[in-house]
């Protein structure tokens, strides 16, 4: 009948079609690894950044260390001058203890036999404790040489596991659908980070090289 009632039409949902959907999948596949990529990335310039502050402490300590043997060795070498010309010592590692009565002679040999005998000691105290700052700045050289390459480890893991579990359709959020535009730009801008980060990272690695060249001259 013409009096009757009409429903209005329901309005349908707007689905994507399935070649619409895959491309988001895949779009948003693509920012979500080049996110990833850029977590890693920072988490490896931090390492690194920290890598290069434990070289260059320890070079700088070493250049101390060296300049501080130096100056021993060239006041050693002035000592045994005088001594040679003054006393006619000639076996200076041979020193033996001195009564501590003979001390109240001034002047005297056991004095100076003395003095030599606690020179020696505290000489061979300082080069020991060098030695052991030597090994504390390599360990926490290779500490923080061991941080990188655990990270390392641990963004291969999460790679692979993110690949797996994109195949296997287990991965929720990539099931979201993204406009296509945005996703692109989103895309874009994160890759730009990325070769950013990149960039940066391969100065720093720059930088550790001549740091571990310069420790090894010093070595020499």
């Amino acid at each position: 009948a013409e009096g009757k009632h009409k429903e209005p039409p329901v309005k349908r949902s707007r689905s994507l079609s399935p070649k619409s959907s895959f491309t988001d999948s895949e779009e948003l596949r693509k920012l979500r690894k080049a996110e990833r990529k850029i977590e890693n990335l920072e988490k490896a310039l931090q390492l690194k950044s920290q890598e290069n502050d434990e070289l260059r402490d320890a070079h700088e300590k070493r250049k101390e260390r060296l300049q501080m043997l130096q100056t021993n060795y060239r006041a050693v070498k002035e000592q045994l001058k005088q001594w040679e010309e003054g006393s006619g010592m000639t076996e200076i590692g041979k020193i033996k203890r001195a009564d501590p009565q003979k001390l109240r002679q001034e002047d005297c040999d056991a004095v100076w036999n003395e003095l030599a005998y606690f020179k020696r000691e505290n000489q061979e105290l300082m080069i020991q404790k060098m030695n052991l700052e030597e090994e504390l700045d390599e360990l926490k050289v290779h500490i923080s040489i061991d941080k990188e390459a655990i990270q390392e480890l641990n963004r291969c893991v999460a790679e692979r596991r993110e690949e797996q579990l994109f195949r296997s359709g287990e991965d929720d959020e990539v099931k979201r659908s993204t406009p296509e535009k945005n996703g692109k730009e989103m895309l874009e801008q994160t890759l730009q980070k990325v070769i950013e980060l990149e960039n940066r990272l391969k100065s720093f690695e720059k930088r550790s090289r001549k740091l571990k060249e310069g420790n090894k001259k010093l070595m020499k």
